[in-house]
């Protein structure tokens, strides 16, 4: 309410003019101020000095003669120029008074001489009065004080004979002079009652007589068709001295009919062609809305109502842009309408809103567009000639909201003109400091949304955010970096937790422009990979996102290109490093394992898959394989003419095109060998190398050399594995001995009509798997993914004893042994016997094993612990193939011998594999008794 006037937004008081010495006036107002303050309306009294002149009324047109003659007022053939005249409220409130009182001393000592002559001087000025304001209705009250007693002085009925005779020829009545004697001038007296009793039932009949002759004029022009500004000026005015009044029904009825005539009027653009300018219209409706809501709120206690008169004025204006380049005209007057209803409803209730500041940055972005706005101005160049208030003479309108006529003050022609018009408009654009205005006013809606919280005990972080990230914006705007990217960032974590892209896309862009001004160049770098992200892909065009990653690869190559605020300090150096998280998700990843599980010494291949959410080509220098074990560590260096999914092998190491372009998946297959000493190999993490020298998109080739650690840029990409958990079969309802219920859940009719659950054939992720390779022997299953079990080998070979016939004491026997390779690849392949208990000595006659050379049994050589010191060399063998290994023992006593025999070899992958036999065998005279034992 700031740009209202005063007669406007404060309530009208019925004006008293008190004209006469100020001793005198200063003896009576006073007490009856106080008197009044107990009463409705309270009268404003307005000292003036004795020679004060008021405004003399204008003779209007009559159909049946003139003032004060008038019964109907000539409607017929006027021409409306405007709705109501800029002066008429100011008039009403400051200039023309409903009572005018005349203060003069009065001594009842006077001669009958210098009495006449008295009353001859009282009399002409009286009339001169009644002259000044003839056809107002307006009453003259002549207070005469008497500062002595006249007791013992002059009788009564002298004083009491010249009043009257006084009365009679100003032809007026007691009310219209008044005698205040020395004792009636205290604090609650009679007289001093009587008198505030009159002049206020006085004040009230002139405003009353008022509206009557205004209604009497509505009359007439109710039998003319059309004229509606004519119908919503006298409207508005009898609504105005109904307010003088307090009469609360009559005023919302007569605004509310001024209202609607101001609705149906034209918005024409120019008034000097049109007739009334649309500006005079919407400030018309201005006035007027403000007059209704402000009664309904705080004289009918109807903030329902007046939220309804909110939105009905709103509706009808709040896109109504008649001149497309006054747009920000527009947009401030939309901005005041809602400031203003917020200031009243902060009077009367604890409902506040942010409309107000959302009107308020629609100008100051309308006003950008036509370079009025302080920035613009700031960076015009020196040769641009930026004209201000002081060039125009303007001479303000008589209409409200009615054009000035202006004249440029150094043109040769003074005359006005419609471009000097335009060209103050704009100047006096250029002087208002648009973002402070919006800031203010959300900090203000902040504060209010505050308290609306703290009353309610509710959350509001959604309307919360919103706020901020329009004063984060203002404040941008203002040069306020450090706060306005505070607000924003902390609007944009809420927003993005709660998966509101659209406004995470828009408060982005608003932090990318904050950095860049601020010259923070990693800032910079990390905000334009959010803004390239593929979650906020929707809300950004392909072009904007092409044209941000320009600029972030000419900010980290040459921050110095993209200009002023970024310096030599502002080059990032050391490898920095991005983490390409949810909200920098520019490449996608997925890294996966050819199997399951793996055996020391086998060779795996890793599959990375990579697509670029980037909308231009892009070349990396490397790529770097992070692991949980540093020695698989590995690098893929960029070489253009690799094409394969397979990276090649040169000078030690792996070389393949690393180009990626937009949504285009990029397989690579790592060759991985297995070592020892770790149960579970995982990829950790896949970083990305760009070098400062590399381009978008080109055809050299880098080396690990070419460039140093710290001229790269490094974006990290942390690879997602699910726990490797055997994942069980889901078992039916009856196995478990439950019975479901009927009725809702499992036992429903559409969970009836669902596939069944109860088969692994039938499972949804087996898909997901290698269904070979992801059963193992105890029935779970281990999912392919990104982790690898590392285990040892098993031997698939298998040895088996041929012969069951009794062995004798004393007796050779030759026992056989059936090796078997199955799914291995045998190679060296030694075997080894032992027994046990050991012989006796190491003499031939206590030998238990022989072999038989040239003809001849032979003692096997022992070793120091009485045991075969040599093993037995076997062929190798191809799998699914057999070897028979022959023994030749004897025993001396009788009494069991432990016989073991073991066989190890390598498989082709180049692990060492062990397979035995453990015999038990029982030696007597009758039988060799056995059991056998698989020992690895």
């Amino acid at each position: 309410m700031e740009s209202f006037g005063t007669e406007l937004k404060e309530t009208p008081y019925p004006l008293i003019a008190a004209l006469g010495s100020r001793e005198l006036q200063n003896k009576v107002l006073p007490l009856v101020r106080g008197i009044n303050e107990e009463f409705v309306p309270k009268l404003h009294f307005a000292s003036l000095p004795r020679d004060h002149r008021f405004p003399v009324k204008k003779e209007l047109r009559e159909k049946h003669g003139t003032f004060p003659n008038q019964t109907q007022r000539d409607f017929d053939n006027y021409r409306v120029q405007g709705i109501l005249k800029a002066r008429w409220l100011k008039k009403h409130h400051e200039l023309l008074p409903a009572v005018v009182l005349l203060f003069d001393e009065f001594d009842p000592r006077w001669s009958p001489q210098d009495w006449q002559q008295r009353e001859t001087l009282l009399r002409e000025e009286v009339e001169k009065f009644k002259r000044m304001i003839s056809g107002r209705d307006c009453r003259v009250v002549l207070i005469l004080m008497q500062q002595v007693d006249d007791a013992g002085i002059a009788p009564m009925n002298t004083t009491e004979e010249r009043l009257s005779n006084f009365r009679r020829r100003l032809d007026t009545d007691t009310k219209g002079l008044v005698l205040l004697r020395s004792r009636d001038i205290v604090r609650g007296s009679a007289m001093l009652l009587k008198l505030e009793s009159s002049i206020r039932n006085m004040a009230l009949e002139y405003y009353k007589s008022q509206s009557k002759r205004v209604k009497r004029y509505k009359k007439a022009l109710a039998k003319t068709p059309g004229n509606q500004a004519m119908h919503a000026r006298l409207s508005f005015k009898i609504a105005h001295y109904c307010e003088f009044r307090r009469y609360t029904t009559k005023v919302l009825q007569h605004y509310e009919a001024s209202y609607r005539a101001i609705t149906a009027l034209p918005l024409n653009e120019d008034e000097s062609i049109d007739g009334i300018a649309y500006t005079q219209v919407m400030t018309m409706a201005e006035f007027v809305s403000f007059k209704l809501c402000y009664h309904l709120i705080f004289s009918s206690n109807n903030i329902k109502s007046a939220v309804d008169q909110l939105h009905r004025h709103m509706s009808i204006y709040a896109r109504t842009i008649i001149v497309a380049n006054r747009a920000h005209e527009h947009y401030e007057w939309v901005s005041r309408q809602y400031h203003v209803f917020a200031q009243l409803l902060a009077e009367a209730t604890s409902i506040r809103g942010s409309l107000t500041a959302k009107f308020a940055m629609f100008r100051r972005k309308a006003a950008a567009k036509l370079g009025l706005t302080a920035s613009n101005v700031s960076t015009a160049s020196p040769t641009e000639n930026i004209t201000s208030e002081r060039d125009f003479v303007v001479v303000p309108s008589i209409y409200i909201g009615g054009d000035p006529v202006v004249s440029e003050a150094n043109s040769a022609s003074k005359d006005s003109s419609k471009s000097a018009l335009v060209k103050y408009r704009h100047a006096v654009e250029r002087t208002v400091s648009h973002a402070k205005r919006s800031i203010s006013l959300l900090e203000h809606a902040l504060q209010h949304l505050k308290l609306f919280v703290a009353n309610r005990n509710g959350s509001r972080n959604r309307m919360k955010s919103r706020l901020l990230v329009h004063l984060g914006t203002e404040r941008l705007v203002s040069g306020e970096y450090d706060r306005s990217r505070a607000e924003l960032q902390k609007a944009k974590t809420t927003f993005a937790a709660e998966n509101c892209w659209a406004q995470t896309a828009q408060i982005l862009k608003q932090l990318l422009i904050c950095t860049f001004r601020q010259g923070d160049l990693a800032a910079y770098l990390d905000y334009s990979l959010q803004l390239l992200s593929p979650v906020v892909e929707e809300f950004v065009s392909l072009k904007e996102r092409s044209r941000i990653q320009e600029t972030f690869v000419t900010a980290w190559r040459n921050p110095l290109a993209l200009g002023v605020p970024f310096t030599e300090s502002s080059t990032l150096k050391n490898g920095y490093v991005i983490a390409c998280d949810r909200s920098r998700q520019v490449f996608a990843l997925t890294a996966q394992f050819d199997r399951a599980c793996a055996c020391v010494k086998e060779n795996v291949l890793l599959e990375i898959r990579l697509t670029s959410h980037l909308p231009l080509p892009i070349v990396m220098t490397k790529i770097e394989l992070i692991f949980n074990d540093e020695r698989y560590r590995s690098v893929i260096y960029h070489q253009t003419e690799k094409s394969s999914d397979f990276p090649t092998f040169a000078d030690e190491k792996l070389f393949a095109s690393l180009e990626f372009t937009f949504k285009a998946e990029k397989t690579l297959h790592i060759p991985l060998h297995i070592l020892d000493n770790r149960q579970l190999l995982s990829i950790q993490e896949v970083r990305l190398y760009f070098g400062k020298d590399q381009k978008l998109s080109g055809n050299d080739d880098f080396e690990d050399e070419a460039l140093p650690e710290n001229e790269f840029l490094i974006l990290s990409l942390l690879v997602e594995r699910a726990t490797i958990e055997p994942r069980k079969t889901p078992q039916p309802y009856l196995m478990n001995g439950r019975v479901p219920a009927m009725g809702n859940g499992s036992a429903s009719p559409s969970f009836l009509r669902r596939k069944s659950m109860f088969s692994l054939d039938e499972s949804p992720h087996l898909g997901y798997f290698d269904t070979i390779e992801s059963f193992q022997e105890n029935g779970s299953v281990y999912l392919r993914g990104s982790s690898l079990i590392v285990q040892q080998p098993r031997a698939k070979a298998t040895l088996i004893m041929l012969s069951n016939e009794p062995l004798l004491t004393g007796d050779y026997h030759e026992i056989a042994f059936k090796v078997s390779a199955n799914e291995d690849t045998l190679t060296n392949v030694k075997c080894q016997v032992a027994c046990d208990p050991v012989p006796v000595s190491d003499s031939p006659i206590d030998a238990f094993f022989f072999t038989f050379q040239m003809g001849e049994l032979t003692p096997v050589l022992l070793s120091k612990n009485l045991q075969p010191r040599e093993m037995i060399s076997l062929p190798d063998k191809d799998p699914e193939s057999e070897e028979i290994v022959r023994l030749i023992v004897r025993s001396t006593r009788a009494n069991p011998v432990a016989l073991v025999v073991s066989v190890a070899y390598t498989t082709k992958a180049g692990v060492a594999e062990t397979n035995g036999v453990f015999f038990i065998v029982m030696l007597s005279s009758i039988e060799l008794k056995q059991s056998s034992q698989l020992a690895s």
